[in-house]
């Protein structure tokens, strides 16, 4: 008789879980001979009926400085909260609106090597710049006009001074479709100036694609993506290495800004499976925005019909391998795996289905050795697909994170990572 696989006998631990009332989820194991990244919760900020400051409306981006300082940017309330290393409440930067230290939006923020706090007003496609010691507005850096930052929004502080902004083409140029839409950084100096463009390989994003180009190489609105299909994962570390993979597997690249490419490990991961309720779910929000991405269709003079290709589309059975690519201070990479979905129902009743919250990372140094696994808790959200969509932030340290508590309110909570004996 043949041996069962390991995924027959998580199979059967599901139906004996499901058949006593329990839950069933999938779960991805490390290899067997990985070490374990120990996350330890030591601080969490926030709260439901506390002051002000330390309620929290919509978490849209967080940093963290060289002394432990978190900045907590929140999109309901217009504002960035700085705390101290003990979670302490310092002070805000900016308000609403689109004046000279006013926000339309607060989408992304980082900590730069002079001490200046930089936040990402998309809308307005600039960058604000405040004293992270006073709070002062300190000008604003203006985005080029032929770029528009990409769905997440990164900003990273590079050492030379200034910053690398992730951005993304146009889905058309002066009525032209971008077949390839390529992600690129950017990288700008103190005054905001741009000193070099980094655009990712293009092999990359032929082999693998983009959330955009799978969407929107027809015209198609890039909230009804391609979900499922691998989508190139990229990421820009301090140091300006560009990391960068399709997610196809466990694996990806290194570019250094000199252009060696080194690979990292490849690490064996159990496939996620979609199940046929999710996938309905998609193809039915593909096909109610129909009317939408038709005239997008047009507007971009665009043949193809978008929904038809979509529908169409040959999907894979499971998830990609992994989710996010997330570089800390120290270089060292974390890697977000994949993971189950669950349905979920707002208020009005509408359905969609949301990753599960807690996860793991695979973690490899800057070279792109493997180190070995974190798990986090169930309680951490870093859902990079639907909002609240704020990716951990990793210092040498800790790791910080937003998380929920059971009536889904809002918190900031920082992780003491335990490296395995003779990594740190």
């Amino acid at each position: 008789m043949e041996k069962p696989t390991r995924t027959a006998k998580a199979a059967v631990k599901c139906l004996l879980l499901l058949g006593i009332g329990g839950a069933c989820a999938h779960e991805q194991r490390p290899a067997s001979d990985a070490r374990i990244v120990e996350l330890e919760m030591d601080l969490r900020i926030g709260s439901v009926y506390g002051a002000e400051e330390t309620q929290f409306g919509d978490i849209s981006a967080l940093a963290v400085d060289d002394a432990g300082s978190v900045y907590v940017g929140d999109r309901i309330n217009y504002e960035v909260r700085k705390f101290d290393q003990n979670g302490a409440f310092v002070m805000s930067l900016g308000r609403r609106g689109s004046g000279p230290g006013e926000f339309s939006n607060v989408s992304g923020v980082a900590v730069l090597e002079d001490g200046r706090v930089a936040v990402v007003d998309r809308p307005e496609r600039r960058v604000i710049l405040f004293d992270s010691s006073t709070g002062e507005y300190g000008g604003q850096w203006t985005i080029p006009s032929q770029w528009l930052t990409w769905a997440r929004h990164r900003i990273v502080g590079r050492p030379a001074g200034g910053a690398y902004l992730g951005m993304a083409p146009r889905m058309a140029l002066e009525g032209t479709p971008v077949r390839w839409p390529r992600p690129i950084f950017v990288a700008v100096d103190t005054l905001g100036s741009v000193v070099d463009t980094i655009w990712a390989p293009e092999r990359y994003v032929e082999q693998c694609g983009t959330r955009s180009s799978h969407a929107v190489r027809a015209g198609y609105r890039e909230d009804l993506r391609v979900l499922y299909a691998p989508k190139v994962v990229w990421a820009i570390s301090p140091f300006g290495d560009l990391l960068i993979g399709c997610p196809r597997e466990l694996q990806f690249d290194v570019i250094s800004p000199g252009g060696t490419v080194a690979s990292s490990e490849s690490v064996p991961v159990d496939d996620v499976p979609i199940s046929a309720d999710e996938m309905a779910w998609f193809l039915n929000g593909i096909e109610s925005g129909r009317e939408v991405s038709e005239q997008l269709a047009r507007i971009n003079e665009v043949e193809v019909n978008p929904v038809n290709e979509l529908l169409r589309y040959d999907y894979p059975a499971g998830k990609a391998a992994y989710k996010t690519i997330t570089v800390a201070r120290d270089g060292t990479v974390w890697v977000r795996l994949s993971q189950p979905s669950r349905e979920f129902l707002t208020q009005d009743g509408t359905r969609y289905w949301q990753n599960e919250m807690g996860g793991a990372f695979e973690v490899f140094d800057r070279s792109g050795r493997h180190i070995g696994r974190a798990t986090l808790p169930a309680e951490v959200w870093i859902d990079p697909d639907l909002p609240p969509a704020v990716p951990a932030v990793v210092t040498h340290e800790h790791l910080w994170a937003v998380t929920l508590d059971s009536l889904h309110v809002e918190y900031v909570a920082r992780y003491r990572i335990g490296w395995p004996v003779g990594e740190r």
